[in-house]
């Protein structure tokens, strides 16, 4: 899985915005499919090194554009709030926008986390068997 998440955005107007956000939005598609697809390929109870890597890594694919995301969405807001005032419908849209890709981007770091979180609690859950059995082993 190649990713490709070095989107430069250099917008100024509300169609550019529109059309950065597409293309983010079809990326973040993209990359959901491949979230699928790991889901499929291991039992979601699945606490192997491996099924975590893959989860990892397509969890930090999908946060990485999300921030970009955002990126683009705050200089969109930017761009309202300084042609159209802050109290125009436009500009409150894009606020809407913003804060919940905010939102999005926070339950993402959170699932990361959880997913950090489960890897580590293996590794000592193996250490700790590895320990344990090597222990037994030395009263024989």
């Amino acid at each position: 899985m190649a990713y490709d998440i070095g989107l430069k955005v250099g917008v100024e107007g509300e169609k550019e915005f529109k059309q950065a956000l597409r293309d983010l939005n079809s990326d973040m598609k993209v990359l959901g499919s491949e979230a699928t697809l790991v889901a499929s390929q291991f039992d979601k109870q699945d606490k192997s090194v491996e099924a975590v890597t893959a989860r990892q890594k397509v969890l930090n694919a999908e946060i990485d554009k999300q921030k970009q995301k955002i990126d683009v969405l705050r200089k969109a807001l930017k761009n309202a709030a300084d042609t159209y005032g802050e109290n125009d419908t436009k500009t409150k849209n894009w606020q809407t926008q913003l804060n919940k890709a905010e939102a999005e981007l926070n339950n993402m770091q959170k699932e990361l986390s959880q997913t950090t979180d489960s890897a580590k609690d293996y590794a000592n859950a193996t250490d700790e068997m590895s320990r344990s059995t090597g222990d037994i082993g030395e009263g024989f």
